[in-house]
């Protein structure tokens, strides 16, 4: 099916965003879960290195004090920019960060379907990944 316009070149790019998210199916939705996307490219290219992922969450009480690393990030599969960074050690301070975390994710929860589409058909999901340094 083709969507494109006769004008398409001299559209401005929120007209052309906005005709492809008419288009969007969940079929086609499901690449823009990072999990899915992360397990194709292992697939596909496995010359390149993508940051190992430490655990998948089952919920959000899944999430616990040892997970809190320095060395890891905290992602959502189902938005852009969902992102927490785990960076302390100390151990009080982890607790009151897991308990600010959780409040978190507990917002995110939910279906994102504000300016972003492509994930309004992504369940929510969320998990930890290693993080990488440029």
């Amino acid at each position: 099916m083709s969507f494109k316009t006769n004008n398409w070149n001299e559209l401005p790019l929120y007209k052309k965003i906005k005709i492809y998210m008419g288009c969007l199916t969940r079929k086609k939705a499901k690449y823009t879960n990072k999990l899915i996307v992360k397990n194709i490219i292992k697939r596909r290219f496995p010359e390149i290195y993508l940051p190992k992922t430490i655990k998948i969450l089952k919920s959000i009480t899944d999430l616990t004090i040892e997970d809190v690393n320095k060395n890891y990030i905290l992602k959502a599969v189902h938005a852009s920019s969902w992102n927490i960074d785990l960076n302390l050690d100390n151990s009080i301070k982890k607790t009151i960060h897991l308990n600010n975390i959780k409040k978190q994710l507990q917002l995110w929860n939910k279906t994102y379907s504000l300016k972003e589409r492509q994930y309004t058909y992504i369940q929510p999901q969320f998990y930890l990944e290693e993080k990488i340094e440029d």
